[in-house]
């Protein structure tokens, strides 16, 4: 039996690689007629069970890399220099030939030269004995090696366990697997071996529904495959002496099925696995500093997988216990992670198994430490509790909540008692709860960026040895032990108010002084308080009124000054579970101010309690830097809330702009009405009219089910049209639409078949002075904010010389048709129907509906050396690096030159305007050929209608170091057929 197996750590599980599997291996060997044959026999006797995931692939990949690395070192650190190195026996003996072959030639005795003697052929005749190996005989024996496989049953398990995650991808099955090889090797003529194999076998595949948490057939039914290669002489009279290597698939048809989730699986899958590979390049290229990130990264990558948690929010110590052994405690406020022992099987390590694989329950046993008294909770099947909730009654007749949800790298069990806290502002909230007279602190509830929280927690690093982790959960339970009124008909439940108030991490150590004087009713904090219902209206807004918003003013009284007040607004939802009313409570902001343009900008508002991620105070009150897709939130007193927008990003092109002329004020009451769509305008700064357009609407997010988001006014700022320059050498500007005139008989600034409208300018000059808007660089592309559909706009060149401005015909931007780039691009005619080189096509994003101008070419060097490209009729070069692109605008042929100043090398002129490959000859500057250039055209995609791409440069001679090819088929003809059934 053979089996593998792998652990980390010295308390950690053995878990199985490979499951002991027997197999009998079979080795006969005999010489027959100069031909020494070796017959290999594999085949199992036991099901094959592997079990491979992406650590064990990136411990192998390191381990790989060390060994490399130690092995180049070592040839680094040779005392003797390759060039000096000593003779092997064999090369003496060759040179030794080559010496007494010249002395024994008549050329040589009679011209005296040996320039004379034909070296080549005499170093090529293979028939020489004197310039064969001498330990060698001419009567060398051939190999022949007859290698056979047979496995059955073999099943191979894929699983994401990079960065803390534990979740198996798919599996593969082969039940039937034979493979035979046949090699034919000749010591003297290495390059002419032959072999032939064939590779027969059936697969099934399965992969891993994480919703469903089951394993879901990938083929519909067993696929059937036959691959044979072979590699003989060419039987072509005109490729004698040249091996030809055959590849034949055949197979049956292939029927797939799977789901969106699968493909997001692979997906997060390859994405660590990408920043796995760039952390470990890191960790050998970088100076120190670099290499203890990339090393930090790396480490996160290989962290042990904690697939569960315990979030205690109960007020008690809980203790986990699993299968009778104690796991660990929990404290009130922390989270323990944890991961179940993998079950046995046949080997000394356990099975990583999921789905219905795992035939064992998962259960927990939860030790309530209540001082001397201890209850228990059981939870007897965790995976069929997802999103559930349960209560259960301790011994002290105290009502207590679990729920089971699952993030994206953990399923947490959440114990809380009856009221239950969200945070859902980006502002920490103090939390106290009063009831008689008593105030006691809860503590902080840390601000609700969940999606930060959720990125922080994936690159968490968890120790084996320290289970426990405090995590920082949006979220806070009050104690089941303060809320004991809710739980006895003796105790009244009237009068109870939790307490909130913004949180300032700078003065943590302030916040006890803040309790005392709240606990001696000095208002010098800003609190406010929620009243909790009492058990009988807790029942009955269960059932008449489950959800209820509130304002929570949070007032403070300074001794001298006028009173502040900071609003918050709290949404209390009710719900029963297993028949007990269950609390609630989203803390969220007034109003939330949203930045959906795709460029950074400023909001400046006199207005107090505004906070953003990014703030700047002045005297004139509050400045938030916003970039896209962040948020301000509002806790202003008052009615509405006026503030002023400008682009914060700097235009390189265009007119630039400004702040808004007039504030805009924003009432603050959510109304149930569909709110309609404001426009609004970055001014130009010279004072011209006009300007950048966005868009303020109102964001309905009320569904069917309940959405907390829907209670909070959510306000984004938009564009319904942005343009995206690839070409670098457009700007757009608004045509006035009081001049022009319909012409249906011509077409429109498109060449498309469609008969659109062609607008004509009258009663003015074509050129007159209109400012283009703003163009901005951002970090893929160049962008202007554009107009509604329905505005006139048109294309302005912007690197012409003043008079001799280019200007397309005027269209709308709904002509624009929908596409991909590439050849689903349409021309761009400049005024007067003159080809312009640009193209353009239309596209959805997040930002709006997104107008690309792309060029005719854009060149890609794909080469390891920086190139200048010479253009036809074209006084100025372009100089590109290694892996650079460039635009290239061409309204017929394009012609190109490529010259390569480091080798003092170039091509001719080579039209490339067609699809296909060009082998171009590299020549030096004397004229000789050094080398050779690939140069292809390929449809291009959402940046060109084609890529112009250079490929790597092959040189010849002794100019650089020939890049020869170590592999085996270099001279090969190689065929690849392909039959399907």
């Amino acid at each position: 039996d053979f089996q593998m197996y792998t652990s980390s750590g010295l308390n950690s599980n053995l878990i199985q690689i490979l499951e002991p599997t027997s197999f009998d291996l079979f080795v006969a060997t005999q010489l027959e007629n100069k031909t020494f044959n070796v017959d290999f026999t594999v085949f199992t006797k036991s099901a094959v069970q592997i079990f491979f995931s992406m650590q064990n692939a990136a411990l192998l990949s390191i381990i790989l890399s060390s060994v490399k690395q130690m092995i180049s070192k070592g040839k680094d650190d040779e005392s003797i220099s390759p060039s000096f190195q000593p003779l092997t026996e064999f090369e003496a003996a060759k040179i030794e030939s080559l010496a007494r072959a010249l002395e024994c030639s008549p050329s040589f005795s009679t011209l005296g030269s040996v320039n004379s003697i034909d070296l080549d052929s005499i170093v090529s005749d293979k028939n020489n004995d004197l310039l064969m190996d001498p330990t060698k005989s001419t009567g060398e024996t051939n190999y022949r090696v007859n290698i056979k496989i047979v496995l059955s049953e073999v099943t191979v398990n894929v699983i994401n366990d990079l960065s803390g995650f534990d979740q198996a991808l798919f599996k593969l099955d082969a039940p039937n697997f034979l493979a035979t090889l046949t090699c034919d090797y000749d010591p003297t003529l290495v390059e002419k071996s032959t072999f032939d194999l064939q590779v027969n076998f059936s697969l099934l595949s399965q992969f891993f529904d994480v919703k469903m948490k089951d394993w879901q057939d990938l083929l519909t039914r067993p696929f059937e495959m036959a691959i044979h290669s072979e590699r003989k002489s060419a039987k072509s009279t005109e490729r004698r002496g040249q091996m030809a290597t055959q590849v034949i698939f055949e197979c049956q048809d292939c029927l797939i099925s799977f789901s969106e989730q699968f493909l997001i699986s692979l997906g997060a899958a390859s994405s660590m696995w990408n920043t796995f590979s760039k952390a470990q390049k890191g960790c050998i290229a970088q100076d120190e500093d670099e290499h203890g990130k990339h090393r930090a990264a790396v480490n996160r990558s290989l962290v042990d997988p904690l697939p569960f948690g315990l979030a205690n929010h109960s007020g008690f110590t809980l203790r986990l216990m699993i299968d009778g052994v104690t796991i660990g405690k929990c404290a009130s406020g922390d989270t323990l992670f944890f991961r179940y022992a993998p079950p046995r099987g046949l080997g000394v390590g356990g099975q990583r198994l999921y789905g219905s694989d795992l035939m064992v329950t998962r259960c927990v046993l939860l030790i309530i430490e209540n001082g001397e008294s201890a209850s228990t909770i059981a939870i007897e099947n965790i995976d069929s509790e997802e999103h559930k909730s349960r209560s259960f009654i301790l011994d002290d007749g105290s009502i207590i909540f679990t729920e089971i949800t699952h993030t994206d790298q953990a399923e947490i069990i959440s114990v809380k008692g009856r009221v239950f806290v969200h945070n859902c502002t980006n502002l920490s909230l103090s939390v106290a709860l009063e009831q008689n007279r008593n105030i006691d602190n809860l503590g902080v509830c840390q601000a609700g960026d969940f999606g930060k929280l959720q990125k922080a927690a994936a690159s968490e690093t968890f120790s084996q040895s320290e289970l426990t982790v405090t995590q920082t959960w949006p979220s806070l339970g009050v104690p089941i032990n303060l809320l004991n009124f809710y739980d006895s008909p003796l105790i009244s439940s009237s009068g109870i108010t939790l307490l909130l108030s913004p949180f300032d991490s700078a003065l943590v150590d302030d916040i006890p002084d803040a309790y005392d004087a709240l606990r001696k009713k000095k208002r010098v904090e800003k609190w406010g308080g929620i009243p909790l219902p009492s058990l009988g209206d807790l029942w009955d807004l269960s059932e008449n009124r489950p959800t209820h918003v509130r304002q929570v003013v949070c007032v403070t009284m300074p001794k001298q000054g006028p009173v502040e007040t900071f609003v918050l607004q709290a949404t209390t939802v009710i719900r029963l579970i297993d028949g007990r009313p269950f609390i609630d409570i989203y803390i969220q902001p007034r109003c939330i101010i949203q930045n959906n343009l795709p460029l950074e900008v400023e909001i400046r508002t006199p207005m107090p309690y505004t906070y953003s991620k990014n703030t700047v105070e002045e005297k004139n009150g509050i400045i938030h830097r916003l970039k896209p897709k962040q948020e301000m939130h509002v806790f202003t007193p008052g009615p509405s809330i006026a503030f002023n927008v400008r682009c914060l990003d700097r235009p390189i092109a265009g007119a630039s702009t400004s702040w808004m002329r007039d504030y805009i004020t924003l009432p603050m009451k959510k109304t149930e009405e569909q709110p309609s769509k404001c426009r609004y305008t970055f001014p130009f700064t010279d004072g011209s009219s006009g300007g950048s357009t966005f868009f303020l609407s109102e964001v309905d997010s009320r569904t069917e089910k309940l959405d907390i988001s829907s209670y909070v006014r959510r306000v984004s700022m938009h564009v319904t049209n942005i343009g995206c320059d690839h070409s670098t050498y457009v700007m757009f500007e608004q045509f006035p639409t009081s001049k022009i005139k319909m012409d249906t008989k011509k077409g429109n600034a498109f060449l498309n078949p469609n008969p659109y409208l062609k607008l004509m300018a009258i009663g003015s000059n074509k050129n007159a002075s209109i400012l283009p808007w703003s163009v901005y660089q951002t970090r893929k592309t160049q962008i202007s904010l554009l107009p509604d559909d329905k505005k006139w706009i048109r294309i302005i060149g912007r690197h012409h010389q003043p008079g001799k401005i280019k200007r397309s015909v005027p269209f709308q931007l709904d002509e624009i048709p929908i596409g991909q780039g590439g050849m689903q691009s349409y021309p761009i005619l400049w005024d007067g129907n003159l080809k312009s080189g640009l193209y353009a096509y239309r596209k959805f994003t997040d930002f709006g509906t997104a107008i690309h101008i792309i060029p005719m070419f854009l060149l890609f060097n794909g080469s390891d050396h920086y190139v200048t490209i010479h253009q036809s009729q074209q006084r100025s070069r372009i100089e590109l690096d290694a892996g650079k692109t460039v635009p290239i605008f061409n309204k017929s042929g394009l012609h190109l030159m490529v010259e390569l100043p480091e080798v003092r090398g170039k091509t001719s002129l080579v039209k490339v305007n067609d699809v296909g490959l060009k082998l171009c000859i590299v020549k030096s500057d004397d004229g000789d050929i050094i080398g050779s250039l690939a140069i292809q055209t390929i449809i291009g995609d959402k940046k060109a209608r084609y890529v112009v791409k250079i490929g790597l440069f092959k040189m010849t001679g002794g100019v650089l170091a020939s890049r020869s090819s170590d592999s085996y088929f270099v001279n090969d003809i190689i065929q690849f057929r392909l039959k399907i059934s």
